[in-house]
C-alpha cells in the first residue's frame, strides 16, 4: 500500500498520454454536443466527469496489487478502452460507445476472473472498474436506442 500515490500519478499520466494519442486535449472533454440530448436516469454530466475523476485517482489502490502479466495487459486495454470512450461519447458517436463500454467491460471481467484466485484483494478494489464499465454500457446503449434510429446489433 505503500506505493498508491506513485501508482496513481502514473495512471493520471498514462491518461494524459492516451488523450493525446487520440489528438485530443489532455486534460478537458468536450461535451458540448451531448448537453443537447436528455440525459439518462441516474447520470449528470457534471457529476459523470466528477466520478471519473476520482476514478482516475482511485486506480492506484488496485495497482498495488497486480502481480502477473495477464492482469496488466488486461489494465492497460481496459483504461484505453475507456478513455477512447470518452471521445466518442463527446463526439456523440453512440453506436461506437456502445462497441467500446462493451468490450471494456468484458476485458475487466476478463481481468478479474484471472486474478480472482491469486489475489482477492486485487477483485475487490477493482469492482468499481467493473461498476464503471457496466455503467457507460448501460449510457451508451441508453443513448443509442433513444437518439439513434438503427440497431446496433444488426447493424
Amino acid at each position: 500500500m505503500n506505493n498508491v500515490f506513485l501508482y496513481s500519478v502514473v495512471n493520471f499520466q498514462l491518461t494524459l498520454i492516451y488523450r493525446m494519442i487520440q489528438g485530443t486535449s489532455p486534460i478537458k472533454i468536450r461535451l458540448d454536443r451531448i448537453k443537447r440530448y436528455d440525459p439518462p436516469f441516474g447520470m449528470s454530466l457534471r457529476y459523470f466527469k466528477i466520478v471519473f475523476g476520482m476514478l482516475i485517482i482511485y486506480i492506484g489502490i488496485p495497482l498495488v496489487f497486480i502481480q502477473n502479466k495477464i492482469t496488466v495487459a488486461s489494465y492497460l486495454l481496459y483504461w484505453f478502452l475507456t478513455i477512447w470512450w470518452w471521445r466518442y461519447f463527446s463526439l456523440c458517436s453512440f453506436k461506437k460507445c456502445v462497441y467500446m463500454s462493451s468490450v471494456s467491460t468484458c476485458i475487466c471481467l476478463i481481468g478479474l476472473s484471472v486474478s480472482f484466485h491469486q489475489n482477492k484483494l486485487f477483485v475487490y478494489f477493482s469492482m468499481p472498474y467493473l461498476w464503471w464499465s457496466v455503467y457507460t454500457l448501460y449510457i451508451s446503449i441508453w443513448y443509442d436506442r433513444s437518439y439513434v434510429n438503427t440497431s446496433f446489433i444488426l447493424s
